[in-house]
């Protein structure tokens, strides 16, 4: 059994002012994260906002808190459908005074017990807190709804009361749900979305939205009631642009020997990394050394995997190694792994002989000796 506190700190309410369309202003929830420099919501919450000012945040443990100064929504939110319904807000300066929440580490979490936090009850009122079962996948909701829902991304919970009758995703093809409610049974109110499911603490889940069939609600003018059910946001499916955005991609040094350079590099999803080549002779020359580079496409396609670079590397007198970076660029494709080649030429035929070139593999090294015993890496 899931035993809810009475309080959450790091959940705060959103207002957002709708400037733009002059529609007013509207509620939402976000959630600090570990660090105290970013909050997660809803893409669906600020999508429309096109300044940060028209953003800010409420807490009923501080009085004063910083402004939002940039807002990240996922790049592939899809408003028809709530899909990658989720948004990262960076504060200008950190919170400290409140210990944010990480991210739920495990696999997706279907089958787990989870605590709703947000500020469905309006800011006057303590947060509504209440606890659920993730049951389904959100792509359950596809064919019978006409929905596209990417496998992972969302997960799915209806609010029971006992009654199979209202135990909406027990009834729906390739679903499981019995009608039995947790011990604090809810589903999330207006205010809530944007605000944590949370497992153990961790942030499992953003509330996105709600599904309200007539054939299973138990009361049709009453929103969020028995026989609903709700959609979040899967956090383990987005783990990776989180980390992307809070934390960028990793940076690697350019190597200086033979053995610090990588020649297999793990794709990022999102964004780019640089891969440095290596370029070594075994003894320093008293004169420089200049040769052209170029990528050339083996499994990896130039535009699409990586950017295409070329021109003049040279090795100062006295040198004996210089790096050649190269952009590889992130994507989330599921594919093979993919290689590309850096070739070295000598147009002046000074280092290299006529027709000699010189090549290295992204993922393998393919050394080919040059006077000195030069190696391209």
């Amino acid at each position: 059994m899931t035993t809810p506190d009475t309080h959450y700190p790091a959940v705060f309410q959103l207002l957002i002012n709708h400037a733009d369309n002059n529609s007013g202003i509207s509620t939402g929830s976000a959630v600090l994260l570990a660090g105290g420099r970013y909050l997660l919501t809803a893409a669906h919450l600020v999508s429309g906002v096109s300044n940060p000012d028209d953003l800010r945040l409420r807490s009923q443990d501080l009085a004063t808190l910083p402004d939002i100064s940039t807002v990240y929504i996922h790049p592939e939110w899809d408003a028809d459908n709530y899909n990658n319904d989720i948004a990262l807000l960076e504060l200008a300066t950190p919170i400290t005074e409140i210990a944010g929440l990480n991210l739920y580490q495990g696999p997706t979490p279907l089958g787990e017990a989870f605590v709703r936090v947000g500020f469905g009850n309006g800011f006057n009122n303590p947060q509504h807190i209440g606890t659920n079962q993730w049951d389904s996948p959100g792509t359950v909701l596809n064919t019978l709804y006409q929905r596209d829902i990417p496998d992972g991304s969302q997960l799915l919970y209806d609010y029971d009361n006992g009654s199979q009758a209202q135990n909406m995703l027990g009834q729906l093809p390739d679903s499981q749900s019995n009608a039995q409610p947790t011990s604090h049974e809810t589903l999330a109110l207006a205010g809530d979305s944007g605000g944590p499911a949370l497992v153990n603490g961790q942030v499992a889940g953003i509330a996105s939205y709600v599904v309200a069939d007539s054939k299973y609600d138990s009361d049709p003018n009453h929103p969020s009631s028995p026989g609903e059910s709700g959609a979040d946001s899967n956090i383990a499916a987005y783990r990776s642009w989180i980390d992307y955005i809070t934390q960028g991609n990793p940076v690697y040094q350019p190597p200086q020997t033979a053995a610090s350079v990588i020649t297999q590099l793990p794709e990022p999803d999102y964004g780019s990394i640089i891969n440095h080549f290596l370029l070594s002779v075994s003894q320093p020359q008293s004169v420089p050394i200049t040769l052209w580079y170029e990528t050339l496409d083996g499994s990896a396609r130039a535009g699409e995997d990586y950017i295409a670079s070329s021109g003049w590397v040279t090795l100062q007198p006295g040198q004996t190694s210089i790096s050649i970076a190269v952009e590889i660029l992130g994507d989330r494709n599921i594919e093979t792994d993919e290689a590309f080649w850096l070739k070295l030429s000598d147009p002046s035929q000074q280092w290299l002989a006529s027709g000699q070139i010189l090549t290295a593999l992204h993922s393998i090294t393919d050394n080919d000796a040059l006077p000195g015993d030069a190696l391209a890496q």
